[in-house]
């Protein structure tokens, strides 16, 4: 049990990746909150993974809301005494982002870095005092777009490589308190997101692929759960990359 009697607190947790990681962690022994602003899901992944046996408690949290951030942080700080571990997979795209930059407008550029960018650096800043003097580690959720540019989704691949470059800053900052910091690069992966595309849409996804598959969320977890554990006890500022090969190219 790799997180046996650790917490941890893990935002945008409801679905998708986040929900594989709230199931993985609790699985290995942590006390997970799982931190969402939809309600509904997060409700139901809470009873889901309660019915396994498993620690898991949902916290509604808005990443681009400061005091829902800290009131959500200080809910794990007064019923599990401390805080280990983090996974920050809350982001969003929204309609209009899918466009060459001089088409987006500004509203759509400040939704998406309010949420995949800002809502990260509240998270990792409240984590951090959290944590305080005890120590732990925080991983970012980033995306190949956050390593490499990508067209028409300028507002995306900001936020991204932003995540990136806020994970090393907070890894140089807090690495004599014991805090690392690193960010978790996943590759396309099977998602309800991804429920809506069309066959042909995907096929082409798949061929840009060297291994010519999308991910499995669990992949992307298992990522996750090495960089909270003490196996990874001397990784600081670095990036773990699990995408089929796809930025090597």
């Amino acid at each position: 049990m790799e997180l046996e009697g650790k917490s941890a607190f893990l935002t945008g947790a409801a679905t998708g990746i986040g929900r594989a990681v709230a199931e993985l962690f609790a699985r290995e022994g942590a006390n997970v909150y799982v931190a969402d602003i939809n309600e509904e899901a997060g409700k139901l992944a809470e009873t889901e993974i309660r019915a396994l046996g498993l620690s898991v408690t949902f916290v509604r949290v808005d990443v681009t809301d400061e005091a829902s951030v800290r009131d959500g942080l200080a809910q794990v700080g007064s019923e599990a005494g401390r805080l280990d571990c983090a996974v920050n997979c809350a982001a969003v795209t929204v309609q209009g982002a899918r466009n060459r930059t001089g088409d987006v407008d500004v509203q759509t550029f400040d939704e998406i870095l309010s949420v995949d960018l800002r809502g990260l650096f509240l998270s990792v800043k409240y984590e951090i005092l959290q944590m305080g003097e005890t120590g732990g580690s925080i991983v970012n959720v980033s995306s190949g777009s956050g390593v490499v540019g990508t067209r028409w989704n300028p507002s995306y691949v900001a936020a991204k490589h932003g995540v990136v470059g806020l994970s090393k800053a907070a890894a140089l900052d807090y690495a004599d308190k014991g805090i690392r910091v690193n960010t978790l690069v996943p590759g396309v992966t099977e998602t309800p997101i991804l429920a809506g595309i069309p066959k042909s849409v995907r096929d082409e996804i798949e061929t840009q692929i060297p291994m010519r598959r999308l991910a499995r969320p669990l992949e992307i977890a298992n990522g996750a759960l090495w960089l909270c554990s003490d196996r990874s006890s001397y990784v600081t500022g670095s990036m773990l990359i699990i995408d089929g090969g796809f930025t090597a190219q």
